[in-house]
């Protein structure tokens, strides 16, 4: 699953770290995973993404079943101090059927 959002003013500060929240099947808590979106990595922190696998979301500590909703929540990190989370985003589902084929190699022999 690719973790996407825009990043916010920093009020003149550099953003030094985002927090990425994935709330778990229990539907109260949320755990940060920082395997597969760590805060303070370049990528994460240039172009506002990462990513998780769905196998990832689907075993401890999210145990996400098949067809559940993924709700996420972010918070950046400036020197000066760190923003309130944002709304809970996304939603996305973890499908249990396979995405359609995304391009075609033309082998003509």
């Amino acid at each position: 699953m690719i973790i996407t959002w825009s990043a916010p003013d920093n009020g003149g500060t550099d953003i030094t770290e985002y927090v990425v929240l994935i709330r778990q099947n229990n539907g109260i808590y949320y755990t940060r995973d920082m395997d597969n979106c760590p805060g303070t990595d370049l990528t994460t922190l240039y172009h506002e993404i990462c990513t998780i696998p769905i196998a990832t979301l689907r075993t401890d500590p999210y145990n996400l079943d098949w067809a559940t909703n993924v709700h996420v929540k972010i918070q950046a990190i400036t020197l000066k101090g760190s923003s309130p989370f944002s709304e809970i985003g996304s939603g996305a589902e973890i499908l249990d059927t396979p995405d359609a084929p995304q391009s075609f190699l033309n082998n003509l022999s």
